[in-house]
């Protein structure tokens, strides 16, 4: 089996697909998401997996897709950067560079599973990134309080039952573009990679500094209160 078809194999084209056992700033959570299948196989045609630095992705924010941008309009410091990037990411001529770079998946939101929803505080670090709920297991007995809180958080509310599952409240879907947005899709990717065994995890496609970069420190909308 080739590596497109182990990256493909359990996936209908346009269906949302979970990807588990993402970490990115000591929290855990799945996100559910649809993968960006020309851009995936683009990628795995030259050795590129997930490309998680902060510090690139803020740079490549600046350049237009696919559109030819000049040496004259780089800085020195930047061009040193963009001419050490791995294939895949840019393409670099005697005129300029070429943004090459596009988003491998769409996020349709990060959940996290809880009991009672006493861990709401640790998916609401993304709510303004991109929707963000919690999963609870069962109806809890503080239905009106749990609500509430999640109303208060921004955070959407799923509940599943024994035969159903209710949407209780929904997750913000307001949601502005920017770099830690974009390495947050990034990271789910890897965590997908991982979570297929796709050969290009286990290179420098998934991450071709020294570890995953996180992104500046997180807003005052993590915290608890």
């Amino acid at each position: 089996m080739t590596t497109l078809e182990q990256m493909f194999e359990s996936c209908t084209p346009g269906a949302a697909q979970l990807v588990e056992r993402v970490s990115w700033a000591g929290i855990r959570f799945a996100g559910e998401v649809c993968l960006e299948h020309s851009e995936i196989e683009r990628r795995a045609s030259v050795g590129l997996g997930a490309l998680a630095e902060y510090r690139v992705l803020d740079l490549l924010a600046t350049l237009p897709h696919g559109s030819l941008v000049g040496w004259a309009d780089i800085d020195p410091v930047s061009r040193s950067l963009i001419e050490s990037l791995p294939a895949g990411v840019v393409s670099v001529s005697a005129e300029g560079v070429k943004k090459a770079l596009a988003l491998p998946i769409h996020i349709h939101s990060v959940l996290r599973h809880s009991r009672g929803g006493m861990d709401m505080w640790k998916i609401q670090v993304f709510r303004n990134d991109v929707p963000a709920r919690v999963v609870l297991r069962r109806a809890p007995r503080d239905c009106e309080r749990i609500v509430g809180e999640a109303l208060r958080r921004g955070v959407g509310l799923t509940v599943k039952m024994d035969d159903c599952t209710v949407d209780a409240v929904p997750p913000l879907r307001a949601h502005r573009p920017s770099t830690r947005r974009t390495l947050l899709h990034e990271v789910i990717f890897a965590a997908y990679l991982r979570q297929v065994r796709a050969p290009t995890t286990s290179s420098q496609a998934v991450n071709w500094r020294e570890g995953f970069s996180t992104s500046p420190e997180l807003s005052s909308s993590s915290s608890r209160a």
